[in-house]
C-alpha cells in the first residue's frame, strides 16, 4: 500500500514530475537524432554529426555499479564496469568514457556504497572479501 502522508506524496509527485520532464527532454533529442539518421540513410554520402545522448543520472550510475559489484562479489575494474553498464543500457559517455565513469564514482560512489581500491578496481564500502580469492 502506498504511503498516504501528504508530505511524502508531494515529494514523490515532485520526483516523478522531474523524472518525466527529464525523459521527455531526452526523448526529444533521440527523436531528432533518429530523424537525422533517417535523412542520412536516404542520401548516401551525406555528412552526419550527432550529439552524444545525455549521460544517465549519476546516482543511477553509482547504484547500478553497486549492483554489478554485488552480483560478482569481487572487485571490478572500471573497464568491466563500463562494459556492463553499456549492456544494461546505462549511458556513460564523453571523450574518455572510463574517465567519465571514474569522475562519477569519485563524486557519488561513496554515498552509494562504492569505493575505489588502491589497485583501481571498485568494491563495496564496508565489505571484506575472502583473501583466498586474490
Amino acid at each position: 500500500m502506498a504511503n498516504s502522508d501528504p508530505a511524502a506524496l508531494d515529494t514523490q509527485h515532485r520526483q516523478l514530475v522531474a523524472r518525466r520532464d527529464a525523459l521527455t527532454s531526452e526523448l526529444a533529442v533521440v527523436e531528432g537524432q533518429l530523424a537525422a539518421l533517417e535523412d542520412a540513410r536516404r542520401r548516401p554520402g551525406a555528412s552526419l554529426h550527432l550529439k552524444p545522448l545525455a549521460n544517465a543520472d549519476e546516482q543511477r550510475v553509482a547504484a547500478e555499479v553497486r549492483r554489478i559489484i554485488q552480483e560478482r562479489m569481487q572487485p571490478v575494474s572500471r573497464a568491466a564496469l563500463l562494459s556492463e553498464l553499456i549492456e544494461r543500457g546505462v549511458a556513460v559517455a564523453g571523450n574518455a568514457p572510463e574517465a567519465s565513469l571514474a569522475g562519477v564514482l569519485d563524486r557519488v560512489g561513496k554515498a552509494a556504497g562504492v569505493i575505489r581500491l588502491e589497485e583501481g578496481d571498485y568494491w563495496l564500502a564496508g565489505h571484506e572479501w575472502p583473501d583466498d580469492k586474490w
